[in-house]
């Protein structure tokens, strides 16, 4: 069944099906199909999360290329410093989440298993296939601006390997900012305080 079917399917009818192919144990076929209208039920909100993070990231791109003394603030808030090193890094791992972004589709989501309350999305670091497990409050978020839907997708694109490499030391933005006080190099590799700066949080 295509994805145009399902969208073209009422959503009782949708719901049915779901309930059907969840009921019992299912196939890599079934689970194929439930997440295809899971897929069709949240394109708009995906897609418009793409986008969302993709104009994010360009605004950073060009504050990384300014380096002015606002930029410099920003850095030394999330990370501890605004020397060279974190400079360039944040500038490369900017730019590789970028080109992700632009090359991540609809069939790069699949919707949480089992589902987590207060858990936003998650993804396996080592994860070839790149795919971004979406979770309960992801749909809820804002679409920009702090714990957004823009930035939990960069959060959790960071977390692949030869992309970001992060890790999560400390969830939050007060932890965050502690660590980056207390440890700067430990704030560079944890996934939210790089959120956290691609958000501008205050």
């Amino acid at each position: 069944m295509s994805l145009a079917t399902i969208r073209s399917l009422p959503e009782p009818t949708r719901q049915r099906l779901k309930d059907e192919l969840r009921s019992g144990l299912m196939s890599d076929q079934d689970h194929e199909a439930y997440n295809k209208i899971w897929r069709a039920e949240h394109e708009t909100q995906l897609s418009q999360a793409l986008k969302d993070q993709q104009a994010m990231l360009a605004k950073k791109q060009d504050e990384l290329k300014r380096w002015d003394e606002d930029a410099k603030a920003k850095a030394r808030t999330w990370f501890g410093g605004d020397d060279e090193v974190t400079r360039k890094k944040l500038q490369e791992r900017v730019d590789r989440i970028a080109a992700l972004s632009k090359a991540t589709s609809l069939d790069s989501f699949k919707p949480a298993d089992p589902e987590k309350e207060g858990r936003f999305a998650y993804v396996y670091a080592k994860d070839e296939s790149r795919t971004i497990y979406i979770d309960k409050a992801f749909h809820s978020a804002p679409a920009t601006g702090t714990d957004s839907k823009a930035g939990a997708l960069s959060h959790e694109m960071s977390h692949f390997r030869g992309v970001g490499d992060t890790t999560d030391h400390v969830y939050g933005p007060t932890k965050a900012k502690a660590l980056a006080k207390k440890d700067p190099e430990a704030a560079l590799e944890n996934a939210d305080n790089f959120e956290y700066y691609l958000e501008g949080a205050p």
